[in-house]
């Protein structure tokens, strides 16, 4: 989780989720790892396509880390209050568990 830190200013609560199953959590690591460490595109302009893709796919959860990332960020407790929220109104969230959204 050092890496995230470093380079989000926190660890977003995804990332702690996906701990309990470490194999997910290395493939999902080495994803993201590769697709913000390499390449010519500037760091700006991948997290403005994150953001981009987080909203056409309904995830507001990643809306949320993007945008911070890309407004240079808030407390960590508003951080985390934001990303449940923005998390339990999402798409895939409504789908599993429909009597959250009533």
């Amino acid at each position: 989780f050092q890496i995230v830190e470093g380079t989000m200013g926190f660890v977003p609560e995804s990332m702690l989720t996906m701990g309990r199953w470490p194999e997910l959590l290395r493939a999902f690591a080495g994803l993201a790892g590769t697709i913000q460490g390499g390449g010519t595109l500037p760091r700006e302009l991948k997290q403005l396509v994150a953001f981009v893709s987080s909203t056409a796919s309904g995830c507001r959860y990643c809306q949320a880390n993007c945008a911070d990332l890309l407004t240079g960020g808030q407390p960590e407790e508003q951080k985390r209050s934001r990303q449940r929220r923005f998390f339990q109104t999402s798409a895939g969230y409504l789908r599993a568990n429909p009597d959250d959204g009533k």
